[in-house]
């Protein structure tokens, strides 16, 4: 599957690991350590959190992020200087004078930053952000983080790409598609006909087809350029056209290249020709794969032009490469500044950050006018996994478009149905399990077989067989290159039980067959126990397929409730074609294919970009959420779920989104409260907003809700779009056990006016803790306006930590607000307080390895946990906050690593509850030191365990009503040591179980 996931530029990121129990690591999210101050807490699955402490700072690559407006939403405001903004729908011009005297000043006060501290920058940014990147110690990075004109500084780290014609399938072509209205289908002249996309990714191919040129016209709002090559391989050549309009390429952030990958806007690995394809290829590109035509291939805006932007680089190791967030920054600031109208991110990124240098830039990009359309990411299906959390750019889900399946008979008579590109049948061949046939020459003998590696097959005894390969491990393509080269005639790819059930029709070295985990157990046991076990391939057969009719969920699709705003915001926001797409490559590293099938959301987000790019061609004043919104709320739902954290607001329907009747828009103004409503400020402890506001106000076209206690609101406000007044009408369907009303619940609105709708929800018999999930719906007889919604309702909020300091004096009382859900008595019981324990260490580094349990140069510390014990936490203070330490509990039974905290940060800190009773190690690691080779630290640990008798709650117990709040007051004793830590926690119980839990940590 097609995906660069982002991992720490150190080589590796641990955010949080738990194998038993429930275990917080404090982090600054995905992104490192960042000068961002946050209100907000780290989340887990039960509530329970750890206080961010002071930032720490280790010696890499930087992104620094300042405070004043970048150029393309500067509104003015800075004497001398003019606004450079676009206004109107435009997108953001860089040649008026405006603009390059702004830029040059923006320019000039990042050099003089950046020397105020030594430091000399990588890039400049000035268009999408204002900031610049540059190599910093630690020292450094934190003496620009407490300036107060400094926003924030972010650690680089690496990312991946996330990876019948669709256009048919979305019902663009045709009588009644979509680019009739739009000067058709025609490259030159057609639908998309003057905008531009601009791809970062991993390059173009520019001997691609799909980018030749078309004998049209170049947008007059294009200023970028075509960066020639600085490769001496010839094949490293970009060239631009009327097609492909401009490249650059960037590595600054990734560093050096491996020998062989193209130092160019050329593209190596495939996946930007990919997306850039999907989304503006040329229309009518025969797509033929050695010899044999798969038909002909469209993207989805094939009269618009294409830019180039290249930060994913490969390696030589399949699995090594990425996509540096300093070139990412580089090319998204240069991508606005030359003029794009759309941007394509298939790249991942965070799923809870929102103070990502790169989610940031997109916050600027949007507001300069540009639609930013990104992947989801292919973790599925594990829940609360979807990437892009941020309101401003659209987060795509992956589906099926088209069956392509085959069949294989056994030779017992029966038939299974799997993904298959195969075009080529094989006749009845011996069948046999990739296990019987290990070669005596392997290392890993049957254990590698099973898995089909490179040199793991007997050639004798695969020689004319069909080989059955379990998935796993190596790439499903490399299965059937081992197969081949040990020459089998084909291959039955059958997946685990247990694991991913997903199937891919990807173009392999012998026809293969695809197949569900469920059809495993027959199938091997008919190779392993028949007398002579046969099989054939029917190759394109699906007759009688038990796969869901498309458009259905990729298995690999990332899904929801995201982590980011406490679950208060919906991702993803709508789903595409993502699973076995046909679209251009680069030759160099796909067997010298010009064309294949790639599966992953960075197949289905390019879709979405190129789609916005009709709706700036028809709608050239609309802003990237009246777009966003006309996707959303004119979407289906998937054949095989509604689940709004599968689909989002569902699949992209083309055919009607042109007409949405009612917008729900938001700028700059709405995010930066949003953001600001997460706690998030300045470094300098600034508010981002005057207006704080939680993030299930954010006015995007769905509603999240989670801890839903008792009754909330939430506020909405659309635009109609239309071009006559309409009354429309609030209806609801699902959300079962809510109770949804609007206020108005009916309401009359003119073109181009605003209404705002107070909805409330009240629950009445719905699960507590279970998700209740439906549709609302705004109608006027014309128009169907759908929004997704989540609920989930609580029978008491509670604050995750409390932070209380205790004075000299003693008997300093504290107050913990709940709020209620239901009817009834709550008691808050105490567990702690109990002091904490300090023991003074060192570690030896650099140790980057993987953790050794016995290392010597580790300190390691026992922790023993009882029957009784209800909270651990433990916790790095270091002596030199700009090492990089890391933490790790493991198992004494097993030394299995049952919970970690290794960012790049010094001060790691770990809080577990419910970590079965044994006898456990805690061990600090210097990853990398910034003085000498010994990292000294105190480590401070807190086992709780019954109630200390030195914390009192008053009252003790109380009636409840639902949606009322209650403040409760807690007073420690005079036993308590102002000066010292402490650590407890407050249960919050009723009908007979607990209901929240709130950790109370004093004088940290």
């Amino acid at each position: 599957m097609s995906q660069y996931t982002r991992r720490a530029s150190r080589g590796r990121k641990i955010l949080t690991v738990a194998a038993a129990g429930t275990m917080l690591a404090v982090s600054v999210g995905a992104g490192g350590s960042s000068a961002f101050a946050s209100k907000s807490k780290v989340p887990s699955a039960d509530g329970l959190s750890s206080a961010a402490k002071a930032q720490s700072f280790t010696d890499g690559k930087y992104v620094v992020v300042m405070a004043q407006k970048p150029a393309a939403t500067y509104r003015g405001g800075v004497s001398g200087f003019a606004r450079t903004a676009p206004t109107g729908g435009r997108t953001f011009d860089s040649t008026t004078a405006a603009s390059r005297d702004y830029i040059g000043s923006l320019k000039q006060q990042q050099d003089r930053l950046a020397g105020a501290v030594g430091a000399n920058p990588l890039y400049n940014y000035t268009t999408a952000l204002n900031g610049f990147a540059a190599s910093l110690s630690g020292e450094q990075a934190s003496e620009l983080s407490r300036r107060s004109d400094v926003l924030a500084v972010v650690k680089s780290r690496l990312a991946k790409p996330d990876v019948t014609p669709t256009a048919d399938f979305l019902g663009l072509t045709g009588k009644n598609g979509v680019w009739k209205d739009l000067g058709g289908k025609d490259s030159s002249t057609g639908a998309g006909k003057g905008t531009i996309i601009g791809v970062v990714d991993s390059g173009i191919n520019s001997d691609s087809k799909s980018f030749a040129a078309t004998g049209g016209k170049v947008p007059g709002q294009w200023t970028g350029i075509c960066q020639k090559s600085d490769d001496s391989d010839f094949a490293a050549n970009f060239n631009c056209n009327d097609k492909l309009i401009g490249g650059r390429y960037y590595n600054e952030g990734y560093g050096p290249v491996f020998n062989g990958e193209f130092r160019s806007p050329e593209d190596f690995g495939g996946h930007g020709s990919h997306t850039a394809s999907t989304a503006a290829g040329n229309s009518g590109v025969n797509a033929r794969i050695k010899g044999d035509s798969y038909g002909t291939i469209t993207g989805m805006a094939p009269a618009a032009r294409v830019a180039s932007y290249k930060v994913c680089w490969e390696e030589k190791a399949p699995d090594e490469g990425g996509c540096s967030t300093l070139d990412s920054v580089a090319a998204i600031d240069d991508a606005v500044k030359d003029g794009v109208d759309a941007i394509n991110f298939s790249i991942s990124g965070s799923d809870a950050n929102p103070i990502d240098p790169v989610e940031i830039a997109f916050l600027n990009a949007a507001d300069a006018g540009v639609f930013v359309a990104a992947s989801a990411g292919n973790s599925g299906p594990t829940p609360s996994t979807v990437n892009h959390p941020s309101p401003w750019l659209t987060t795509v889900a992956a589906t099926t478009h088209e069956l392509i399946e085959s069949t294989v008979k056994l030779g017992n008579g029966d038939s299974y149905v799997g993904a298959s590109s195969a075009v080529n049948d094989v006749p009845s061949s011996p069948l046999v399990s990739s296990y019987e046939i290990a070669s005596d020459e392997s290392d890993g003998g049957v254990a590698d077989a099973k898995l089909c590696f490179p040199d793991s097959l007997d050639p004798a005894e695969a020689d004319g067989k069909i080989v059955i390969c379990d998935r796993g491990t190596n790439a499903r393509v490399e299965k059937s290159d081992v197969v081949k080269a040990a020459g089998g005639v084909g291959m039955l790819l059958i997946n685990v039980p247990g694991g991913p059930d997903d199937t891919s029709a990807e173009l392999h070295a012998v026809p293969t067959v695809h197949l569900r985990s469920e059809y495993s157990v027959p199938i091997h046991k008919y190779a392993d126990t028949a007398a002579k076990p046969t099989a054939s391939i029917d190759a394109g057969n699906n007759a009688g397929s038990t796969t869901p009719t498309p458009p259905a969920l990729s298995g690999f699709s990332s899904r929801g409730p995201s982590l980011a705003a406490d679950g208060d915001l919906l991702k993803p926001d709508i789903a595409a074609p993502g699973s076995d797409v046909l679209a251009a490559v680069a030759p160099e590293n796909n067997k010298g294919r010009d064309f294949d099938f790639y599966s992953g959301t960075s197949m289905s987000s390019p879709h979405i970009a190129g789609l916005a790019l009709l709706f700036k061609q028809r709608f050239p004043t609309w802003s990237p959420m009246d777009i966003k919104s006309a996707m959303m709320t004119t979407a289906v739902d998937l054949t095989d779920t509604k689940d709004p954290f599968d689909q989002g607001a569902g699949f992209v329907a083309p055919r009607k989104f042109f007409n949405p009747g009612l917008s729900f828009d938001s700028d700059i103004d709405d995010w930066l409260s949003y953001l600001a409503g997460q706690g998030i400020t300045y470094g300098n402890g600034k508010p981002l907003s005057k207006d704080p506001e939680k993030a299930s106000n954010m006015n995007t076209p769905s509603i999240a809700v989670n801890k839903l206690a008792g009754k909330e609101t939430v506020v909405r406000k659309v635009t109609n779009v239309s071009n006559k007044k309409s009354t429309y009408t609030m209806t609801d369907t699902g959300l079962s056990g809510v109770k949804i009303s609007a206020s108005p619940s009916q309401f009359s609105i003119a073109p181009g006016k605003t209404q705002k709708i107070t909805l409330t929800l009240k629950r009445t018999d719905a699960k507590f803790g279970k998700y209740a999930k439906g549709r609302i719906f705004f109608k006027d007889g014309t128009h169907s306006v759908r929004i997704p919604i989540v609920v989930n309702p609580t029978a008491l909020q509670a604050p995750p930590e409390v932070t209380p300091q205790v004075s000299a004096e003693g008997s300093d009382p504290f107050f913990i607000k709940t709020k209620a859900g239901f009817d009834g008595t709550v008691k808050a019981r105490v567990k702690g307080l109990v002091e904490g324990d300090d023991t003074e260490g060192t570690a030896t580094g650099p140790n980057t390895g993987d953790l050794v349990p016995d290392d010597p140069k580790n300190f390691r510390q026992d922790l023993k946990v009882t029957d009784a014990t209800t909270l651990v936490r433990v916790q790095i203070l270091p002596d030199d906050s700009t090492d990089d330490l890391d933490l790790f509990i493991t198992d004494d039974a097993d030394d299995s690593i049952v919970a970690a905290s290794a960012t790049g940060r010094a001060d790691e800190i770990i809080t577990t509850r419910e970590l079965p009773p044994g006898d456990y190690t805690v061990h600090v690691v210097a990853y990398s030191v910034a003085d000498g080779t010994d990292a000294s630290f105190t480590l401070r640990d807190f086992v709780v365990e019954g109630d200390e008798g030195n914390l009192t709650a008053d009252p003790p117990q109380r009636q409840v009503e639902t949606g009322e709040t209650y403040s409760w007051k807690f007073t420690p004793d005079n036993t308590i040591d102002d000066t010292a830590p402490y650590l407890g926690m407050v249960n919050f119980r009723g009908m007979g179980k607990t209901l929240a839990r709130t950790v109370v940590s004093l004088n940290e």
